[in-house]
Formats: C-alpha cells, sequence, structure tokens
C-alpha cells in the first residue's frame, strides 16, 4: 500500500509481515493468560499514536424487524417482551477457556431460581453445540436452547432485554 505507516499482526514464526513499519505480536493463547485479545488491538492503535482511551466504544442499535424476531422467538419459548429471563453464553473456541460443563449448569440452576427461564446461546459450530447439550444434561431447570439458532441482530435484541447475561 501507499500508506506511510502500516501495522499488522506477526508471529514468531512469519516472514510475512517484515515490511510492516509496526509490528504486534499476538500471544500463544494457550500459555499466555494475562492478555486479552483487546489488549493486543489497543497495543495496535498505540503503536499508530493513537491512545486507545479515546476510541469511542461502538453503539450497537436494534432495528424494529430485530426486536420483532426477537419477540416472536421469545414468544416461542414462553416468553414476553417484558419477562424476566437470563441469558448464558459459556462456549468459546478454545477449550482452555471453557467452565466445566457441571459448573455451567449449576449457574443455569441458580439464575433459574433467582430470574425465571435462562436462554443459552452459541454459535453454530458442532463443537459447541456439542458443549452446550453435556451442560443441558448437567441442569435441573429447563433451558431454552437457542445455541446457532438466532442472527446477530435478534441476539443483541435478546442480549438487551435479558436480566442479566453471562
Amino acid at each position: 500500500s501507499g500508506a506511510s505507516q502500516n501495522i499488522g499482526y506477526a508471529s514468531k514464526k512469519s516472514h510475512l509481515f517484515r515490511n510492516l513499519s509496526h509490528k504486534v505480536l499476538l500471544p500463544d493463547r494457550s500459555k499466555v493468560f494475562d492478555k486479552h485479545v483487546s489488549a493486543c488491538h489497543a497495543e495496535a492503535l498505540e503503536k499508530l499514536g493513537i491512545d486507545f482511551e479515546d476510541v469511542p466504544y461502538p453503539v450497537l442499535h436494534v432495528t424494529d424487524e430485530g426486536n420483532n424476531k426477537a419477540n416472536l422467538l421469545l414468544k416461542k419459548h414462553g416468553l414476553t417482551e417484558h419477562s424476566s429471563y437470563g441469558l448464558v453464553h459459556f462456549t468459546a473456541r478454545d477449550d482452555i477457556r471453557l467452565w466445566p460443563a457441571h459448573e455451567c449448569a449449576k449457574s443455569i440452576d441458580y439464575l433459574s431460581e433467582k430470574v425465571g427461564k435462562v436462554i443459552i446461546v452459541s454459535w453454530l459450530d458442532q463443537k459447541e453445540q456439542a458443549f452446550v447439550d453435556k451442560i443441558k444434561s448437567f441442569t435441573r431447570h429447563e433451558v431454552i436452547n437457542l445455541a446457532g439458532k438466532v442472527d446477530l441482530e435478534t441476539l443483541l435484541a435478546i442480549v438487551k432485554k435479558a436480566k442479566i447475561f453471562i
């Protein structure tokens, strides 16, 4: 590119990024737990002289269509748009970041007793779906399984309506 500065992520093994004016080394997630990926992105901004604290947080807006789809989905599961429910997302791409399934189930049971029904969500990945099924096998309360079944806008509307999101 003709940009005066180029920034990118490099690994210790990669020689593809030697032409970058700024390099940010992403940590090996299987060995490093003290740095979140968002901190790596912040470091990239700092290399360009951008203070991460000055970057505004994005605001996501739900359209009427997203709200309507969420309300229909909630209604299908016996909830109204004003119902109290908890929402959980216990899956992760890396196994090392997963809570044990039986502990996730304990959290769901506790939430069920405190806020009512609990909805569980995840991506449409077979591995994540299997983990959700494993969690459900340990719960004492009914769980509404929307894992892999909602688009991002509908999910956002469901998150906004939830009493608590874990």
